[in-house]
């Protein structure tokens, strides 16, 4: 059923002469095929309580990246998730919070056709503690931009999202690009 939502969306959007309006349909067909690939990836596994989180984070990245990119190859994707296993309750807020951070990557940091390298790696600490790192090499986060007058609505998304994995978010600043630490908790 999601998916045959998201191709609703993809229909009408190219009836849409406003650009404004034509990216706020595709925000949301990226926010629902997020789900509906958390479907898919739990629908083809051994276990239906929990899915393989590298699995979904591949298949989430490849969408974003050939829907906003095409199939040019100049992103560079590494993954690093092996093992990790997550809940219903965890895989979906979670994957939200990456489809936004990976479709601004792919929106603001990395633009046009340049190249670029987009970085995921999830890792369990203490039980039940996870983290995750993720971002880009591409033109940067602006400095304009804080936590306290996010407009966007994806920005508000990731502030929400972090909330409902009990969690926290920082930007590291330390590298080119975008990158952000998220240090959360598995939800029971």
């Amino acid at each position: 059923n999601l998916q045959v939502i998201t191709s609703l969306l993809s229909l009408q959007s190219s009836t849409i002469q406003d650009e404004a309006t034509r990216n706020l349909f595709q925000q949301s067909q990226y926010r629902i095929n997020a789900m509906a690939t958390i479907h898919k990836t739990l629908y083809q596994s051994d276990d239906f309580l929990t899915i393989g989180y590298n699995e979904y984070i591949h298949a989430l990245c490849h969408y974003l990246i050939m829907s906003m990119k095409g199939h040019e190859k100049h992103i560079e994707l590494v993954i690093d998730a092996a093992d990790i296993k997550l809940n219903m309750d965890t895989a979906i807020p979670l994957g939200l919070l990456i489809n936004e951070i990976i479709t601004n990557s792919l929106k603001y940091g990395i633009i046009g056709d340049a190249k670029g390298r987009i970085e995921v790696q999830l890792k369990r600490l203490e039980c039940p503690k996870l983290q995750l790192f993720i971002g880009d090499d591409g033109v940067g986060f602006s400095e304009d931009i804080h936590s306290k007058n996010i407009q966007s609505l994806g920005l508000k998304l990731i502030t929400n999202l972090t909330r409902q994995l009990k969690g926290t978010i920082v930007r590291d600043a330390s590298k080119k690009g975008t990158h952000y630490v998220l240090n959360f908790e598995e939800i029971e």
